[in-house]
């Protein structure tokens, strides 16, 4: 009896304890519910929107090609609104390295309380330097002391969480580039207060948070990414923008992948007669493969380091020319350069420019002689590649060049003297495995086979969950460590493709859907919590678009719009079109 009298008054303790922690925790659930932001734009925030617009520009453009709805917001504009109000306008604000330092205490306050109030701020390098009360918002004390670091998330998953692509991080997170190994990054001096650090460089913080009960958080970034950015390194703003919009924030953005999956393009360069038998046999072994459409680029003139050597691969020859509409009706034939592979590229600087576009010229109508297609791709011989090439480029109706600066970071429009090129033309960074990009680097490099079929899987999952679209490249090589490389690619891209959960496409192909997506307007608005008005457009249709939507982990849409398509995954809704229309608006319910 007295046992039963004591397991009853146990047992009501633990239920009683239960029931409480429950109540806690629905509670403080309802309250972040409460202080999720209502708003579905980012607030870039400037002391003027014409002071150092090159920094605004970086960030407006990385905004408009990852699909983001923003507004420039002079500070001055901070005390229009209560807090309140303004989270309601904006679900994440941003203030901007280069043109934020001179914050006020009356402004810093406003963006207090917004975060108190469930807001998501981001901080970029200087923001706030020269005013205490900023630093004490985000937890780290800034000193005006600029020094060039190390980037290291602490270990591979931190980086690829942060948006790095595999491949640009070593094995303890270090953030590396293409031919450089480690990387280093201007950081000024700074000392976490209380703010948790997320990066650092071995002394300083070069990422921290600081997080509300409310759900409130403010992220630091220790690194000017426009500055770094407008120096041919993307991938830094890129990654810190989508991971803190769509993990922090969890904005509704327009998806800039085909039909919102992840997307690997791979482009094989052909520079002389020495790749041809190599070439012949990966045709003939289906290691280019129609359902998994390559770019391949070729370099078509019979010389290869100084005119009259006939070491260049000469598609002219009869042969030659079968072998390349053999690949042409497998994959999508690109420019290699100029007509001589070494000469054009080692040569630019010095040769005339009506010579060197004789060279492009001569190359592009030969590819097109033999395909009957236009040549719409291409890729610079080591690398060279002048802004007068690009600028060619574009004029000659080229969409899409692949590029080692920007390395692992997605297609973009080119940066040219210090703002982005108008027009239809691509840039596909090359995404590297570490301190190496093609397979004869690293074999002469002698990276363990193992090693770069893991990257490749890693590389290959990393699209699939982000939903990215990234570049890889190499030679159109066959000798043993390049063959087994290229067949495991080709089986696990197979493999991804058909299971639906990544897609393979040719740089031409990319290119033309991100100029389509590319006229869409649209706007997403909440209706209260637990629903979006939604409505868009494109003069050259809808289909195949995505729209991305945070529900939560197991809510989902009540129903679907007709002509619409929907993938839950991490508490994400993917939207696509699938229906011929240049026009939808509808309302979309959440349970």
């Amino acid at each position: 009896m007295r046992w039963r009298i004591r397991s009853f008054w146990i047992g009501s303790v633990f239920l009683l304890t239960g029931f409480l922690v429950t109540l806690a925790a629905t509670a403080y659930f309802l309250t972040r519910i409460e202080a999720t932001p209502s708003g579905t734009s980012v607030g870039l925030i400037v002391g003027s929107p014409t002071r150092n617009p090159s920094v605004l520009s970086a960030y407006a453009t990385v905004l408009e090609e990852e699909g983001f709805a923003y507004e420039v917001l002079a500070r001055q504009e901070l005390a229009k609104w209560s807090p309140e109000v303004l989270r309601q306008k904006y679900g994440a604000l941003i203030l901007l390295e280069g043109v934020n330092s001179d914050l006020s205490t009356s402004e810093v306050e406003v963006l207090s309380h917004y975060v108190k109030r469930g807001g998501q701020l981001l901080a970029v390098y200087d923001a706030g330097l020269h005013q205490p009360a900023f630093c004490e918002l985000i937890g780290v004390r800034l000193q005006n002391l600029p020094y060039d670091g190390y980037w290291s998330f602490g270990s591979p998953g931190r980086a690829r969480f942060w948006g790095f692509t595999p491949g640009k991080y070593d094995g303890r997170g270090f953030v590396t580039g293409y031919g450089y190994g480690r990387l280093k990054y201007r950081h000024l001096r700074a000392t976490a207060t209380t703010a948790s650090v997320l990066a650092w460089d071995g002394r300083n913080p070069v990422v921290t948070v600081r997080r509300c009960e409310s759900g409130g958080a403010v992220v630091y970034v220790n690194v000017p990414l426009a500055w770094h950015k407008r120096r041919t390194d993307d991938l830094p703003l890129r990654a810190v923008l989508t991971t803190f919009l769509t993990s922090y924030a969890r904005l509704p953005h327009l998806v800039n992948a085909p039909e919102g999956k992840g997307t690997l393009v791979v482009n094989l360069h052909v520079c002389s007669s020495a790749w041809a038998s190599s070439l012949a046999r990966l045709v003939e072994e289906g290691l280019i493969d129609q359902r998994l459409p390559y770019s391949l680029h070729i370099t078509a003139g019979p010389d290869c380091r100084r005119p009259g050597d006939g070491l260049g691969f000469h598609a002219e020859r009869p042969d030659r020319a079968e072998l390349v509409r053999k690949v042409a009706a497998r994959a999508s034939i690109g420019s290699h350069g100029g007509w001589a592979h070494d000469y054009f590229a080692y040569h630019l600087v010095n040769t005339p420019s009506e010579k060197a576009k004789e060279y492009l010229e001569r190359n592009f109508t030969c590819l097109q002689s033999i395909t009957g297609k236009p040549v719409r791709e291409y890729s610079a011989p080591g690398g060279n590649n002048p802004p007068w090439v690009v600028r060619w480029l574009a004029k000659h109706g080229v969409v899409a060049f692949y590029s080692p600066g920007n390395g692992g970071s997605a297609p973009q429009w080119p940066w040219l003297d210090d703002r982005p090129l108008e027009g239809r033309l691509w840039e596909f960074p090359v995404t590297p495995c570490g301190r190496w990009a093609c397979l004869e680097e690293l074999s002469r490099h002698h990276v363990p086979l193992d090693e770069v079929k893991g990257w490749i899987d890693e590389l290959t999952t990393f699209c699939a969950q982000r939903r990215v679209v990234r570049t890889i490249y190499t030679h159109a090589a066959a000798y043993p460590y390049a063959h087994q490389v290229l067949r495991h690619l080709h089986d696990r891209l197979l493999e991804l493709s058909q299971e639906g959960k990544l897609r393979v496409a040719t740089m031409e192909e990319v290119a033309e859907f991100l100029n389509r997506r590319a006229l869409t307007t649209w706007r997403v608005n909440r209706q209260g919590r637990d629903g979006y008005q939604v409505e868009l457009a494109n003069p050259e249709g809808l289909n195949g678009l995505t729209l991305a939507f945070y529900l939560g982990h197991g809510h989902f849409l009540r129903e679907l719009p007709p002509g619409w398509q929907a993938e839950y995954e991490n508490g994400w809704c993917y939207l696509t079109c699938r229906k011929n229309a240049t026009s939808d608006s509808f309302t979309l319910r959440v349970e």
